[in-house]
């Protein structure tokens, strides 16, 4: 799933590599390298997938523009149940989100074509 959103929006992403941990409290559930355009998960979940694909398709690090992207991703890749209880966790986490939020502006949705099918986090 992620690699047919990175290909649905035109996203520059060089490779995503997904490790596991036998104890991975040391470890960030996602991290992404802008610059290189490259993205290391440690879980298998979609929304931590889209999360990362929005920093490299914003340029940027839980901005507004970043909140957007991945709400534009949320929306046609994940379920209804799924966007909700997400983005009320993308609000609870990041200002930037809240903050859109309380002023709005995405949080209704517009539901266009949905992208669904195989729910693989790799295609």
């Amino acid at each position: 799933m992620a690699a047919r959103a990175a290909k649905d929006h035109y996203i520059p992403v060089k490779y995503i590599k997904i490790h596991k941990h036998l104890f991975p409290s040391n470890c960030d559930l996602g991290s992404t390298d802008t610059g290189r355009k490259t993205i290391e998960l440690c879980d298998d979940q979609a929304e931590t997938a889209l999360h990362e694909l929005a920093h490299i398709w914003s340029q940027a690090n839980h901005t507004e523009i970043w909140v957007r992207k991945l709400y534009q991703l949320h929306e046609e890749y994940l379920e209804d149940d799924e966007i909700d209880l997400y983005r009320r966790e993308t609000e609870n986490r990041y200002r930037a989100a809240k903050k859109l939020s309380e002023d709005g502006e995405p949080v209704k949705k517009k539901r266009k074509k949905r992208r669904r099918g195989n729910k693989r986090l790799v295609d």
